[in-house]
Formats: C-alpha cells, structure tokens, sequence
C-alpha cells in the first residue's frame, strides 16, 4: 500500500510551488499498531495508536539535499532511521511522518502486514520520496 498524504501535506506542497514557501526537511517518524490510521487520523488518534516500550523511540527524519534521475526523469531522496528493539519486540502496522517535529501529520504508510523487530535485532527504515513521479517507498531490513 502506498503513502498516503494529509490534505495538510498537500497543501503545504501547493504552498511551496506557487507561494514560494519554504519545504519543510524536518520530520519525526512515528510507528503505530491497531489498524486504524489513516490519512484522515488527527495528531491525537495517531499518539494514542504510536506504539511503547521495548526500547521504541521517535525517530527524527531529515532528508539531505538527493539527486536527480536522468533515466526516470525525477528527483530522488532518501532518509533512514534505525530501530533497535530492547526487552521484547517492537510490532506495528502503520508508519506516520509527522512535519517540523510533530506540528502536523503529512503522511500515513499503512503495512499489509503487521511488522516486526525481535528482541536484540535492528532495523533500519527507509523512505524514499521519489518527486516528479509516482511514489515513496518504505523498505525495512535488519
């Protein structure tokens, strides 16, 4: 399932293209279980879904400057977080980006499948924003 923005994230992106505003690049990632987060979610359903213990935290996301594809025609960032699971496993089934540091949702990633981190095993998230055509991507792995 793909990303889904907030109405907010749109328009922040209409904003940016024609007012000139400035993009935001500071982002908290936030993991939650209970499969009911969605784009429509407000900041306080999603905090009550977001996930605790076993060593889960926050994560802060900040997307360097990227490169632009010559072949697909698009620009490309990636950001990476890591997350080490401590006491027992870290379960979730929705990733949230939340802009500026929890001032507004900007995207839900909803998993097909709950998703896992066993006790004592890292993984790293990956997003990738693929910009000018369709798609950001989410990929795990320990």
């Amino acid at each position: 399932m793909p990303w889904i923005f907030t109405d907010s994230a749109q328009l922040g992106a209409l904003e940016q293209r024609y007012r000139a505003a400035a993009a935001p690049t500071d982002f908290t990632l936030l993991l939650c279980s209970g499969g009911n987060i969605s784009a429509a979610s407000t900041l306080t359903e999603i905090e009550a879904a977001e996930i605790s213990g076993n060593g889960y935290a926050r994560k802060m996301v900040t997307f360097p400057a990227g490169s632009f594809d010559t072949i697909q025609n698009r620009a490309e960032l990636r950001a990476e977080v890591t997350q080490t699971a401590t006491g027992g496993p870290i379960t979730w089934d929705a990733i949230v980006l939340l802009r500026n540091t929890a001032s507004a949702v900007e995207a839900v990633f909803q998993e097909t499948t709950l998703q896992s981190i066993a006790d004592g095993v890292t993984r790293r998230i990956a997003i990738d924003f693929n910009l000018a055509n369709e798609g950001i991507d989410v990929s795990t792995s320990d």
